[in-house]
């Protein structure tokens, strides 16, 4: 954001680009721009699980200690994180990454964790839903991680762009997925005996 000074001697604050946003935090974190998911669409991308990366973030959340089933669950968010962010970066919402807050995770594991070390897994995320409300723009995000097309583990996410709403009908705008449950119907009139 740049300062700009009004006539008065006030100053106010020059909103970035939604484009430069969106820049400065791929460059900052990835190094480089990463590609960038429409709104509601599945980013996804290949990750080798890096052995030292494994143990740095089980002595940090862990303790030091070594689960013996490998890293805790909860090391799937740094698996997830590139495409999580290829989501949160769609055109909708770059410019609400100043203010984005991480709220909370839900993570459930499936058959294929513990990830071996140097395993190669496939990782998917998406936003499935938004809701405005009076503290910003609230969002429920979906990742998973698979090897060799088995589950390992799915990263239920939920964020804040405080202060943000950009403007569209994001409230009304969900994605979810849903199971169709079909029940047999009983013919109206029927008698119960």
């Amino acid at each position: 954001e740049r300062l700009l000074i009004d006539a008065r001697g006030n100053f106010h604050r020059e909103a970035l680009a939604p484009t430069a946003v969106r820049d400065f935090y791929h460059r900052n974190l990835f190094g480089a721009p990463i590609p960038v998911a429409a709104l509601f669409d599945t980013a996804t991308a290949q990750v080798a699980v890096d052995l030292a990366q494994t143990d740095a973030y089980t002595a940090l959340s862990c303790g030091g200690s070594l689960h013996s089933n490998g890293a805790p669950a909860s090391f799937a968010f740094s698996l997830v994180f590139r495409p999580l962010m290829s989501a949160l970066s769609c055109d909708e919402l770059a410019a609400g990454l100043l203010h984005l807050v991480h709220l909370d995770n839900q993570v459930d594991v499936f058959g294929g964790w513990p990830l071996p070390p140097g395993a190669n897994v496939q990782t998917q995320a998406q936003i499935t839903s938004l809701k405005a409300t009076v503290d910003g723009l609230r969002v429920q995000t979906r990742a998973e991680v698979r090897r060799a097309g088995l589950l390992c583990v799915e990263v239920q996410s939920t964020f804040l762009m405080r202060g943000f709403h950009c403007g569209i009908e994001l409230a009304v705008r969900r994605r979810l997925q849903r199971k169709l449950v079909l029940r047999p119907a009983t013919p109206s009139g029927a008698a119960k005996k």
